[in-house]
């Protein structure tokens, strides 16, 4: 017997939004502060805000150094919130017992959360460009699946439950080169590395690399050539 429905067979989710933003010099052509924060209400969790500071220092012409400080959210969605599936998988439980599986959504989940940090600094001329990126994100309120197990007369129960979880980081740096050896012809490449936590990294090659030629023969003709390499998912 298969049972799968929603708590709540219809529903309304209403999301009211703003965003603002605001930009100055902090010392005219050498360091700026840009500040900003979207505001949203929503059905799943109420109020919410995402916010966002990052500043620019150009202590020459061809130098800038950059930072930022941001937070992002992930609202659970229906089927986390109002699922509820009941299902019996036969024969596949100790000694051949059926299994039992249920699994329901909650109503209290918080959105998760991300907070991200980014650091740069870029160096360009008329034919060349350097950039170097990195960042650290810190997850938490999780949405995960929480399992409990049991023995009933007729089998055994998976019970699985949403709830919000662990914490989680990522972090990695991004190298990208740009050069420009005569006016017609453009190179370019990058490199990039992730790391941290596996259950943050699920879907997130560890190692990417790319590499790109742009030659532009003439006024109608242009030829171009890429290489990339992805690393292998987890």
């Amino acid at each position: 017997a298969n049972s799968f429905m929603f708590t709540r067979l219809r529903r309304r989710n209403t999301v009211i939004s703003g965003f603002a933003q605001y930009g100055f010099a902090l010392i005219p052509d050498r360091l700026r502060l840009i500040a900003g924060t979207k505001i949203e209400h929503n059905g799943y969790t109420g109020g919410e805000y995402q916010p966002q500071v990052r500043a620019v220092w150009t202590p020459r012409k061809q130098h800038a150094f950059w930072a930022s400080i941001s937070r992002a959210l992930r609202v659970p969605s229906r089927g986390e919130s109002d699922v509820v599936l009941q299902t019996i998988v036969p024969n596949v439980g100790p000694g051949g017992l059926p299994v039992l599986l249920e699994i329901y959504g909650s109503n209290d989940l918080h959105a998760e959360r991300l907070h991200a940090y980014e650091a740069g600094y870029r160096y360009q001329t008329n034919s060349f460009a350097f950039d170097l990126s990195t960042y650290y994100n810190a997850y938490s309120n999780r949405i995960e699946q929480q399992q409990t197990m049991g023995m009933l007369p007729s089998g055994l129960l998976l019970d699985y439950s949403y709830i919000n979880g662990s914490r989680a980081q990522s972090h990695g740096a991004e190298v990208s080169v740009q050069w420009r050896p005569i006016e017609r012809w453009m190179l370019s490449g990058a490199v990039t590395e992730t790391r941290g936590s596996p259950d943050a990294l699920q879907a997130t090659p560890r190692h990417l690399f790319n590499l790109q030629s742009r030659f532009q023969a003439t006024n109608k003709l242009e030829f171009e050539s890429s290489l990339y390499h992805y690393g292998a998912v987890p």
